[in-house]
């Protein structure tokens, strides 16, 4: 089984990206698990830095070459030629049984160019969405716009999507249900797979973990030094603790290549307050499992945390990770008890888990949801039901002939808007 990788990002910051995080682990377990399968992932050149790249070296994972785009707006909608030209089916020198592609708003553009279905309709790859970045109007930024909507909702018509969770479907299904009749709605909701959302290597984490010291808090930001991250509410809120006799002490493990002009300017205020603190700049990954998981606490003001990477990772390392409280959370997180809705709620809950850290209750609690990520997001897990789900769409693979069946679900009203 040949899988062609075609990732959301190719940018210079991939390094410090959650869906890079993701889908690396994913396509290293996917082939350790499963020796018959061979994944082809593109990687940016100069100037990207390979933070985390390494963990592709696998004789099964071929690494090309693509364009390193500096703008992720720019990135997400575009396909570097190579795809085209080096996995065509029919001029192509690399053939692969299926296409897994994060660009789910281009799945459409790149089934037609990659399969010349106008050209030879008696032949087709599969592709699958994996669907990581839904662009719904007044939940991602501001940037959603009908035409972001509606290609959109053709790519995840278009082919089979796994989701990274089932908040992230039904966003797309209310995009999918203000544009599209209802049929459309109904084929998005029967091709969902919903079995293979973000997962993390817990196996890979038990070799870095280390103890946590008793006679000090350690609060950790694992995240980019960003101002979307929300690194200057969290370091507001250590300087409070701190100011306010707390024994604490705050450890940066960013994967950021550099503190930049936000980052910059919080640490050198963090220098001046007094403020305990230390900083890991462009961390590699097992550094951050090693130097994180000593920690006790984790503050997290961005939304969509239940979702990330880094969240699992804390969650599995035994750290208290405080996050916003969501609209739905996925069922293993049912009960999770550090979730705040105001800054308020968020501010009693850090000082209560700054002074009760080592107390039977956080401790069991630590313990409990532990358990539930080894239990339901481990990557061992996730790539054997991606195995399945692959075999099972090449087996069906038939040809399609056209495209034009992407469109037909369109209502006239939307034809009219346009």
């Amino acid at each position: 089984m040949r899988v062609l990788y075609v990732p959301f990002f190719s940018n210079v910051n991939l390094g410090g990206c959650s869906i890079f995080n993701n889908m690396k682990i994913a396509a290293r377990t996917l082939v350790e698990r499963h020796p018959d399968v061979f994944v082809h992932y593109p990687l940016p050149g100069p100037p990207f830095e390979q933070n985390g790249a390494d963990y592709l070296k696998h004789p099964r994972i071929e690494t090309f070459t693509v364009p390193a785009i500096r703008y992720q707006e720019n990135d997400t909608v575009y396909v570097p030629p190579v795809l085209f030209d080096r996995f065509n089916i029919h001029h192509g020198d690399v053939g692969v049984d299926l296409v897994l592609c994060d660009k789910h708003r281009l799945t459409p553009w790149i089934k037609l160019l990659m399969n010349q279905h106008l050209k030879s309709p008696d032949a087709s790859v599969p592709v699958v969405n994996y669907a990581q970045y839904p662009m719904c109007d007044g939940e991602v930024g501001n940037h959603s716009t009908p035409e972001w909507e509606l290609s959109q909702t053709l790519g995840i018509f278009t082919a089979p999507t796994m989701w990274a969770c089932n908040f992230d479907l039904q966003l797309c299904l209310k995009v999918a249900r203000k544009w599209c009749l209802p049929h459309v709605v109904r084929t998005i909701e029967d091709n969902a797979i919903l079995d293979c959302g973000v997962a993390i290597d817990c196996a890979r984490i038990d070799k870095h973990m280390i103890e946590k010291p008793r006679d000090q808090i350690l609060i950790n930001y694992g995240f980019r030094l960003s101002a979307a991250y929300g690194i200057e509410e969290n370091f507001d809120e250590v300087d409070k603790m701190y100011r306010a006799g707390r024994k604490l002490k705050l450890i940066i493990t960013t994967p950021s290549a550099s503190a930049g002009r936000v980052g910059g300017g919080l640490l050198n205020k963090l220098k001046k307050l007094g403020v305990p603190h230390e900083a890991h700049i462009a961390c590699p990954q097992d550094d951050f499992f090693r130097i994180a998981s000593g920690c006790h606490i984790a503050l997290r003001t961005a939304d969509g945390s239940e979702s990330s990477v880094s969240f699992l990772e804390h969650v599995y390392m035994r750290v208290a990770c405080l996050l916003p409280w969501a609209k739905k959370v996925e069922p293993w997180m049912e009960g999770y008890p550090w979730t705040y809705k105001n800054k308020a709620e968020m501010h009693g809950m850090a000082r209560y888990l700054v002074d009760n850290y080592w107390s039977d209750e956080v401790q069991s609690t630590l313990d409990k949801y532990r358990e539930r990520v080894l239990q339901h997001k481990s990557c061992d897990g996730r790539a054997d039901r991606m195995y399945g789900h692959f075999s099972r769409i090449i087996n069906q693979s038939a040809p399609t002939g056209k495209m034009n069946e992407s469109v037909v679900g369109i209502t006239r009203d939307t034809l009219d808007r346009w």
